[in-house]
């Protein structure tokens, strides 16, 4: 399946999520995603937080559980990371 389809396929199907500002841990709990891999996520610039908290807390929006989706997705028919990185960017 092209990248493309598959991104218009996720797209389609994934529950939208309207929060404005949400914590790794409430990330975790939409997507089912473990807050863990979420910060790999991070550290590999896939998902980037909108903001920090006060109390300095990774703070994500709406477009992160989208993201999170896209890039589960994506392994799982064994994109390498790098090609979802350069994915996600022109997007």
């Amino acid at each position: 399946m092209a990248l493309q389809s598959l991104y218009a396929w996720i797209t389609c199907n994934v529950v939208k999520v309207i929060i404005l500002s949400m914590t790794i841990g409430e990330l975790a709990e939409h997507t089912g995603i473990a807050t863990r891999t979420l910060r790999y996520y991070e550290s590999l610039d896939l998902l980037i937080p909108v903001t920090r908290s006060v109390g300095n807390y990774r703070l994500y929006g709406e477009d992160a559980v989208r993201e999170a989706a896209i890039i589960q997705a994506l392994k799982q028919v064994n994109v390498p990371l790098d090609t979802i990185r350069t994915f996600l960017n022109v997007q």
